[in-house]
C-alpha cells in the first residue's frame, strides 16, 4: 500500500452500521438446560454458514447466551451475547431508509443543489458514489442496497481494511455537509442511534468480562483460511473490541449536536431572502433551534475515549496475533496473506487513530464526491478500490482536542451564506464565516472540501 493510500482517509466499512440488539432485563432460568451449549451450538451453526443470519436467530442465540449468564456467568457466554448483539447491531439502519413522500416544488431544499450522502455504507467502490447533482446534467447513479454487519467469524473484514476505524471522524472532517438544511435527520433515526449507542456500551461491558480472563479460548469451526476448527482468544477478541469502540466513536460524534429538525423554512431561495440584499444567510435557511445546537458534551467525550479504546485495544490484539507460530490455527492467523494488514494497523492506522484523540494530526481526505470521477458517466473502466491517489486526496491537519475541551454550544455560526446572484444558492459560492471551524481545522479546511 502507498503512503498515499496509508495516510488516506478513507470513507470505508468497518464492518457494521446500524442499531438493534441490547442488554439482557434478567431472565428466569429454567432448571434441566445447558443454555450455554445451546447457544454455542447456535453460534457454531451460524459460523459454518455463509450467508448472513436472520435476525430471529442472533436473537434467539443471544437470549440462550443471556440465560447462561443469569445461571452460571462465564467468559464464553459474555462473549456470545457480544457478538449476537453486535450481529443486531448491524443488521438494522441507523437512518430512515423511507424519505418520505417528495417535498412540495416551492420547498426550499429544491432551489438547493442535493449534497452527497456524508453517512458511507461500504468502501469506496464504483457503485458507491451517490447520484450526480441535477446541475451536472447527468442522469443519477442508483446505489444498490448493501448488508452491513458485524459478527466475530467475519472478523478478518475488518482488518483487511486497516482505515476503517477512521470511518468514526467522517462525520467531522465532513463538517460542511452537515451545515445544509438538506442535512437534517429525523428524530426517529436519532433515537434509533442514541439506541445503538446504549447497546455498544452493554456489548463493551461484555468484551471487558471475556479480557479478565487471559487463557481465554473457544474455537469456531472453521476459519477463512482453515476448513478445520480454529481457535479465538485474547487477541481476536481484543480486536472485535476495537472495531466495536470505533463504531462507538461514529455513532458519538455524529449524534453531539442535533442534526434533526421538525422543519424549517420553505419557498423558493429568493423568497427566503428577507432583507433582499442577494445573500442567505443561516438565520434565513436553516431550520431553528435547537438545530446544530450541542446536545451533549459528554457525547465527545465518549468519542475521544471509544477513539482511545480502539486504538489501544487494536495494537494489543495485533500484538497477540503477531507473537503466534504461522502454523498454528487461529481465527485472525498469523500468515503472510493476513499479516501486511496487521502491520499497516500497529505500524500507521491504529497509531494515527489515538493521535488523533490527542493532539493534531494530518490526514489526507477524499476529495468530496462531486470530483470524483464516476465510471458510470464514461467509457473509461473503473478505478481500482485503492485509488485515492493525491489528485484525489487532501491534506487536512484536524485538531480534535480543541473540540474535546471547548467545543462550540452551536454550529449555527459556522453555517455558510449563499450568493443568490446566479439565480440559486450554489456550493461553490457558499462564504464560510470560519475556515477553522472554531479551531478544528487550525489551517482552515481546505477549498476543495468545502465545494
Amino acid at each position: 500500500m502507498t503512503r498515499t493510500a496509508r495516510a488516506a482517509l478513507a470513507a470505508v466499512v468497518l464492518g457494521a452500521s446500524g442499531c438493534g440488539g441490547g442488554g439482557s432485563s434478567g431472565p428466569a432460568v429454567p432448571e434441566g438446560r445447558d443454555y450455554l451449549a445451546e447457544g454455542r451450538a447456535s453460534l457454531n451453526a451460524m459460523a459454518s454458514s455463509d450467508t448472513v443470519p436472520e435476525a430471529s436467530r442472533l436473537h434467539d442465540a443471544r437470549s440462550l447466551f443471556e440465560l447462561a449468564l443469569a445461571g452460571r456467568p462465564s467468559p464464553e457466554a459474555h462473549l456470545g451475547a457480544a457478538v449476537m448483539a453486535m450481529g443486531l447491531v448491524g443488521l438494522e439502519p441507523l437512518d430512515d431508509q423511507d424519505p418520505g413522500p417528495p417535498r412540495p416544488p416551492d420547498a426550499a431544499q429544491a432551489d438547493l443543489p442535493p449534497d452527497p450522502p456524508h453517512e458511507w455504507t461500504g468502501p469506496m467502490q464504483p457503485h458507491d458514489l451517490p447520484p450526480a447533482p441535477p446541475d451536472f446534467g447527468q442522469p443519477p447513479t442508483v446505489k444498490p442496497p448493501r448488508v452491513k454487519i458485524a459478527l466475530l467469524w467475519r472478523l478478518l473484514d475488518g482488518v483487511r481494511t486497516p482505515y476503517a476505524a477512521f470511518r468514526m471522524v467522517e462525520p467531522v472532517v465532513h463538517i460542511r455537509q452537515g451545515l445544509t438544511p438538506q442535512r437534517t435527520r429525523g428524530a426517529a433515526a436519532v433515537a434509533r442511534r442514541m439506541a445503538a449507542l446504549e447497546r455498544l456500551d452493554a456489548i463493551l461491558a461484555h468484551l471487558d468480562k471475556v479480557e479478565q480472563d487471559a487463557g481465554f479460548r473457544i474455537t469456531l469451526p472453521r476459519g477463512e483460511y482453515s476448513v478445520v476448527p480454529v481457535a479465538v482468544e485474547l487477541p481476536e477478541v481484543l480486536l472485535f473490541d476495537s472495531q466495536v469502540s470505533a463504531l462507538r466513536a461514529e455513532l458519538a460524534f455524529s449524534l453531539a449536536y442535533v442534526r434533526e429538525a421538525a422543519g424549517g423554512p420553505t419557498g423558493p431561495a429568493r423568497a427566503l431572502d428577507r432583507n433582499s440584499d442577494g445573500r442567505l444567510t443561516p438565520d434565513e435557511h436553516l431550520p431553528p433551534e435547537p438545530f446544530l445546537n450541542l446536545r451533549d458534551p459528554a457525547l465527545l467525550a465518549k468519542a475521544r475515549e471509544s477513539m482511545l479504546r480502539a486504538a489501544d485495544k487494536g495494537m494489543e490484539g495485533v500484538a497477540g496475533v503477531l507473537a503466534r507460530p504461522e502454523d498454528s490455527r487461529f481465527l485472525v492467523p498469523n500468515i503472510p496473506a493476513v499479516r501486511p494488514a496487521l502491520l499497516e494497523l500497529r505500524d500507521h492506522a491504529l497509531p494515527t487513530v489515538r493521535k488523533a484523540a490527542t493532539q493534531l494530526v494530518a490526514l489526507r481526505v477524499p476529495r468530496p464526491v462531486l470530483l470524483l470521477p464516476n465510471p458510470n458517466d464514461s467509457d473509461r473502466p473503473p478505478p481500482p478500490p485503492d485509488w485515492l491517489g493525491d489528485d484525489l486526496a487532501v491534506l487536512v491537519k484536524l485538531n480534535l482536542p480543541a473540540w474535546f475541551s471547548s467545543p462550540p454550544k452551536s454550529l449555527r455560526p459556522l453555517a455558510p451564506t449563499y450568493d443568490l446572484r446566479p439565480g440559486i444558492p450554489l456550493r461553490d459560492r457558499a462564504v464560510f464565516p470560519d475556515a477553522t471551524f472554531a479551531g478544528l481545522f487550525p489551517e482552515g479546511l481546505p477549498d476543495a472540501l468545502l465545494r
